[in-house]
């Protein structure tokens, strides 16, 4: 009845060894060189204004310093990444729906567009350069819920070292569904790989079913059709994540130490359906409900690489809230991951080590 090698229970464990990387350089002493519109000197700091490009001979990254926003990561004349933004929201989940998470949290959606740019630093070292971004978050009106500070390292080897650093400013604020950055990339970056959990989709409070391993797929692969489009595809506890195109180009997000994240050809909003709320839809929703037919992909690749989200279960659909520990409910939170270039023939598993 049962075939020569069926597993009928795993268990998975960690050895008490944890290798450690000197992280050699690509490139022996690149120099990492800044061009800006506009730079005043404080404090042996420099506030910047206009565009600020940071590049080496791998990369160029280029913010738009007097908003804060990211125009572009590229190498040579290939752009990587187009955009970035912080995000604190995810498309609601059935259970999310009944616990009326949509409403009672949805000051957090959006909030990393409502951000108001307070400061951009940029900091000159013999070999590393960075760039500090901090702003305030607003919630609908003009209040300031949270402080945000972003900072971007463009190290001597090529790689982009990404700190945030979160701080609510209140105490009657809700939690936050997640605490991540969201960046679009073009829609030829079609493949993904991690050394993570997998490889279904797994979330805070329902992972262990997904063993932690290296798995790789396309990104068209990882959404997964719920009837009522929700959040969906999250891979935790990874690694690292590589996202590249057919011929081996790309860019890999390593964690310091673990992240989590997804990968689809759709933004978030496309996997809504908000409720109405005193005769109105939730602010930015196109629909009242969608369903399996209305998700259609997009001419790009949209990837969240998050500290991580909130759990997805109550006990039940009806009411019940996610359990306290599988909850983001501390006023301060920080991750870091760094941001590394893939040129053909690199091997993300062995790309971690250089």
């Amino acid at each position: 009845m049962i075939p020569a090698g069926y597993i009928i229970a795993y268990e998975q464990f960690s050895l008490p060894f944890r290798a450690m990387h000197d992280n050699p350089a690509r490139v022996e002493g690149q120099k990492v060189s800044i061009k800006a519109g506009k730079l005043e000197i404080a404090d042996g700091k420099s506030e910047a204004h206009g565009m600020v490009e940071l590049s080496n001979d791998l990369l160029s990254l280029t913010f738009d310093a007097d908003s804060g926003n990211l125009v572009s990561l590229k190498s040579g004349d290939r752009v990587l990444i187009s955009e970035s933004t912080p995000n604190f929201w995810r498309a609601p989940i059935d259970n999310d729906f009944g616990n009326d998470l949509h409403k009672r949290a949805r000051i957090w959606r959006k909030a990393g567009d409502r951000k108001v740019l307070k400061s951009c630093v940029v900091n000159k070292e013999s070999d590393n350069t960075s760039i500090a971004f901090t702003y305030d978050l607003n919630d609908f009106g003009q209040r300031v819920i949270a402080k945000l500070t972003v900072t971007y390292e463009v190290r001597s080897n090529g790689d982009i070292k990404v700190s945030n650093d979160f701080i609510m400013q209140s105490d009657d604020l809700p939690e936050i569904p997640r605490f991540g950055t969201n960046l679009i990339m073009a829609r030829e970056f079609e493949n993904i790989s991690w050394y993570g959990r997998g490889p279904h989709e797994s979330y805070w409070d329902r992972k262990t079913s997904a063993l932690i391993g290296i798995y790789e797929g396309k990104v068209s692969e990882q959404y997964w059709p719920y009837i009522r489009p929700q959040e969906n595809g999250n891979k935790t506890d990874m690694r690292w994540m590589a996202i590249t195109n057919n011929e081996g180009l790309g860019v890999m997000f390593i964690g310091d130490p673990t992240i989590e994240g997804s990968a689809h050809h759709n933004i978030m909003e496309d996997f809504e359906s908000l409720e109405r709320t005193d005769g109105r839809q939730i602010e930015g929703a196109e629909v009242v409900n969608r369903h399996t037919t209305d998700v259609k992909a997009r001419q790009l690749t949209s990837v969240n690489v998050d500290y991580g989200q909130m759990g997805v279960g109550g006990d039940n659909s009806w009411g019940e809230l996610t359990h306290e520990k599988y909850r983001l409910t501390k006023k301060h939170y920080a991750y870091g991951y760094t941001i590394r270039f893939i040129e053909k023939g690199d091997k993300p598993v062995t790309n971690t080590s250089r």
